[in-house]
């Protein structure tokens, strides 16, 4: 970690080569512990272009991979990452919570309600398949609570 920290630029293409590349579980809780996965990165817009970029997150983009080596730590590090209005990090969580047994998904279904509800939404049948993935283990509650927030945005959207 002190070289890492040290030694190497901490911006994007730093990141997005060290997340790419690494492929080892044990980095979670000392990633986590020095701040990998609490600033996930905002909307960038452009009021001239008239446009909103949603830039990847390399450390998200890690988690998933880890999701089915690391469940559970893989769940707690995604329930503690702030919220943002940035829909591939929310598509990356709702990826983990997939690959997630279902009682550890139910967890996150906050996360997908709450992205679900936010000025950008992409890949909504990705939100419907965990609504589905809990309910098919019983966790009905959040499986209607995510179902009632994708239509609410449905509702909302056109």
């Amino acid at each position: 970690m002190k070289l890492l920290l040290g030694a190497f630029l901490q911006d994007y293409l730093t990141q997005e080569r060290f997340f790419g590349l690494l492929d080892a579980p044990q980095w979670l809780p000392h990633l986590h512990e020095h701040g990998f996965f609490s600033t996930p990165p905002a909307p960038e817009s452009d009021e001239e272009e008239r446009t909103v970029a949603f830039p990847a997150w390399p450390a998200s983009t890690y988690l998933v991979r880890m999701t089915s080596v690391a469940p559970a730590r893989v769940a707690t590090i995604a329930e503690e990452i702030p919220s943002t209005d940035n829909p591939r990090v929310n598509l990356d969580l709702a990826e983990a919570a997939l690959l997630l047994p279902p009682a550890d998904a139910a967890r996150l279904v906050p996360r997908a309600v709450e992205a679900t509800g936010g000025p950008y939404l992409i890949a909504p049948d990705r939100y419907a398949q965990l609504a589905v993935h809990c309910a098919q283990a019983g966790h009905i509650e959040q499986a209607l609570a995510t179902m009632a927030a994708l239509l609410q945005a449905a509702q909302h959207g056109g």
